[in-house]
């Protein structure tokens, strides 16, 4: 989303570990699913997020567990930061209408 609280469409996504890149493109509703499994054990993961005239997101999580978050995109020439939260989506409604994917 951006600052206003719009979806942006299109937005690429990452996610990278090891050298391996997930990537998809955030729908028309600005939501998105990244589908990973891997082996059971402690993990370093970065979240991407980036769109044309953004300033990207980034944010380090350990271990792959169901993390719902809120990119918050800011256009380049806006004087807010990019930032992605990891939210309960039990108390955060921002991620309700994304829905499970």
């Amino acid at each position: 989303m951006n600052p206003q609280g719009d979806p942006v469409v299109g937005a690429t996504v990452q996610l990278q570990n090891d050298g391996r890149v997930d990537e998809v493109q955030t729908d028309n509703e600005g939501c998105f699913s990244i589908a990973r499994t891997s082996a059971p054990g402690w993990y370093r993961f970065k979240l991407v997020a980036s769109a044309p005239d953004h300033d990207p997101a980034t944010k380090k999580l350990r271990n792959l567990t169901d993390h719902r978050v809120v990119v918050e995109l800011a256009p380049i020439d806006d004087e807010g930061r990019s930032s992605i939260e990891i939210v309960d989506p039990t108390v955060d409604d921002r991620v309700l209408h994304c829905g499970r994917r």
